[in-house]
């Protein structure tokens, strides 16, 4: 340690941050950040929890016809409850281009 002893006081000082933050950085990669994130989020709003980030993904199924919906949760990262069903039809305003048709035939007489 007689090298620390030749820095100067600002030398130190960024010295002691730099191994502190890699310390830091090295504590914080061993724990998941996802439910340190949840509980600190938990502790601020307790409804927390009683909120749903789900939604559903659809995909369609070539052989069959049908799709396929899976849920999602953004929550948890999990995908719940697969089923197939009927695929429902697409409106023509999600056709490629279409949005654009329907702007610009809204401006015609």
């Amino acid at each position: 340690m007689r090298f620390v002893s030749h820095l100067t006081g600002r030398e130190r000082t960024a010295l002691l941050f730099c191994v502190a933050f890699m310390v830091a950085t090295l504590v914080l990669s061993t724990f998941d950040q996802r439910v340190i994130m949840h509980q600190a989020r938990s502790i601020v709003d307790p409804n927390y929890l009683d909120v749903t980030y789900t939604g559903t993904i659809v995909v369609p199924t070539p052989q069959s016809g049908q799709c396929r919906y899976t849920q999602f949760n953004n929550r948890t990262i999990e995908l719940k409850g697969s089923a197939l069903a009927e695929c429902y039809r697409s409106s023509p305003l999600n056709q490629p281009g279409e949005r654009m048709n329907s702007l610009r035939n809204a401006f015609n007489k």
